[in-house]
């Protein structure tokens, strides 16, 4: 499956962050959102969820 999306917390970016989603936008191309996730977000697999959303599930791509 494809990557449509990096979501990430709202506010101050940290160096976890930054790190984070620059990985995933070199591997998969995607655009990154900062915002909260919704539950939509978190059950596709297609969004990936860094450092926020309360939930480690790789397999729906949580993190």
């Amino acid at each position: 499956m494809s990557i449509e999306l990096i979501l990430t917390h709202p506010g101050g970016a940290h160096k976890d962050d930054y790190l984070a989603c620059s990985l995933l936008v070199a591997q998969h191309g995607a655009p990154i959102e900062r915002r909260e996730p919704e539950q939509g977000d978190l059950d596709n697999s297609a969004v990936l969820v860094v450092d926020v959303g309360g939930e480690h599930a790789p397999e729906r791509g949580n993190f």
